[in-house]
């Protein structure tokens, strides 16, 4: 089940990443650095729990 989250979470990356370069911003920057650790991040916190389904 990780298959299909990883895959969009590596599309929605590649999405970010053509819109910085194509707006002229330099992906190395300090917006490039901490959009990555935000990804990586989210990424290893897992999905955020289902508002609809108190715990």
């Amino acid at each position: 089940m990780s298959a299909p989250r990883q895959d969009r979470d590596d599309r929605f990356r590649t999405v970010c990443w053509r819109e910085m370069l194509q707006s002229g911003t330099d992906p190395s920057d300090s917006t490039g650095l901490a959009l990555e650790q935000l990804i990586d991040l989210q990424r290893a916190a897992g999905p955020a729990p289902d508002p609809r389904r108190p715990q």
